[in-house]
């Protein structure tokens, strides 16, 4: 995201203790073996409360789909007491509690231990591709590689799915998490922005980026059955930027995409659970429509599409990849820089970094993506949207089954 530089340079200076924050969705008494829905909120004291305000809508998204599950927030508390949980109660949460003296890897693990059925998992915060989430501002980072995050394998339901909204999250972090939770896991292979709602005319990155002669819309009327007014934090939303990321990291100018790309990596992931996956969290996305598990084929396109396609680029983009759905024809990329390869294992390309001579440290501006992709043009958005076309139809049947 754009101010990550802020964020990192906050590490190394003197900063109160951050507590961090519980709260439910909903006002009910937490159940530890509930199907539950898991939203975990960073650090970003440079957004002020952006990041709270697109879990918000999430959160509000998995009440609306899912009444009789629950939906935990577990997040870092910044700002000061008073303004956090203020802004909480704001957006609709519930149950607030303030926990901690700062917001470790190890809390968020064992926040998520006491849970039997994790049926999904947001992370919306900063991240570094090498490092991984940044959690509270200083050096504590959701790390995957301690704590025991492998042991939550058996916590998440069998149709469980993880969903990293921060920058670079899928060079490094969501194949692993993937691999240790054996769930579909989405990531981003650039930087991301907060996306706002204008005029029915869709989500689209800031003023600068707006749609022409339109504004900045007061109340949701797309994303959920029941109108969500803004002020509650229901219309934003964490997307990737169509363009290079560019940051106190590096220029990866080389490879990325310009959407949210799932990676299925643990063998034990069938291709039909990974599309089916994928189609099922479609319902949840903050999106043009509302949708349900019987929404239409249509509907369900209008809102694929929309979180596929650059906002400035919606029309060639749906029928681009309306054309390679029929046809087989899957070449079509609309990212603004060099498009990677990837499948739902990985990418090919390589992440790389200089290191810091006696300390080990990443050097910042030495890393860089290398593009091993052997084709001048690249398939991975389309494959990607035959994928969600495939889940659905699998989606279709599942529930028919149960009729």
């Amino acid at each position: 995201m754009k101010y990550l530089l802020t964020s990192l340079i906050s590490m190394f200076v003197a900063a109160p203790a951050f507590a961090y924050i519980t709260a439910t969705a909903a006002p009910k008494t937490v159940d530890p073996n509930t199907r539950t829905h898991i939203l975990i909120v960073g650090n970003g004291t440079d957004l002020g409360n952006a990041l709270t305000e697109a879990a918000a809508a999430q959160a509000k998204k998995y009440n609306e789909l899912y009444p009789n599950e629950q939906v935990y927030l577990i997040s870092v508390n910044e700002t000061g007491k008073d303004q956090d949980i203020e802004d909480l109660k704001n957006f609709g949460f519930a149950n607030i509690t303030e926990k901690g003296k700062s917001f470790r890897s190890k809390d968020v693990f064992n926040e998520m231990s006491s849970f039997s059925k994790i049926a999904s998992v947001d992370v919306f915060s900063h991240s570094v591709a090498y490092y991984g989430v940044i959690l509270d501002g200083k050096l504590n980072r959701l790390d995957p590689k301690a704590d025991g995050y492998e042991k939550l394998a058996s916590h998440f339901t069998s149709d469980a799915y993880a969903f990293l909204h921060g920058c670079n999250s899928a060079q490094f972090l969501a194949g692993i998490f993937s691999f240790q939770w054996g769930i579909p896991v989405a990531g981003s292979f650039t930087g991301t922005d907060f996306q706002y709602l204008y005029d029915n005319k869709g989500f689209h990155n800031d003023d600068d980026r707006k749609p022409k002669d339109s504004a900045k819309v007061k109340v949701n009327r797309q994303s959920f059955e029941k109108n969500i007014g803004c002020y509650a934090g229901g219309c934003s939303r964490l997307f990737p930027d169509n363009f290079a990321y560019h940051g106190f990291w590096g220029s990866f100018n080389e490879g990325g995409l310009g959407f949210y790309k799932w990676l299925c990596v643990n063998n034990s992931i069938t291709q039909d659970r990974c599309f089916k996956t994928m189609a099922r969290a479609a319902l949840s996305y903050i999106s043009v429509k509302a949708l349900r598990e019987n929404s239409s084929l249509e509907d369900y396109k209008d809102v694929v599409l929309d979180y596929l396609c650059p906002a400035n680029k919606r029309d060639e983009c749906r029928a681009a990849l309306e054309n390679a759905a029929a046809t087989g024809k899957m070449e079509y990329d609309p990212y603004g820089a060099k498009s990677l390869q990837c499948d739902f294992k990985g990418c090919q390309a390589k992440f790389t970094c200089e290191r810091i001579p006696l300390v080990n440290l990443l050097k910042s501006g030495s890393c860089e993506v290398q593009n091993l992709r052997t084709s001048n043009k690249t398939t991975t958005m389309a494959n990607e949207y035959v994928a969600y076309l495939k889940g659905y139809k699998l989606l279709q049947a599942e529930l028919a089954a149960k009729r």
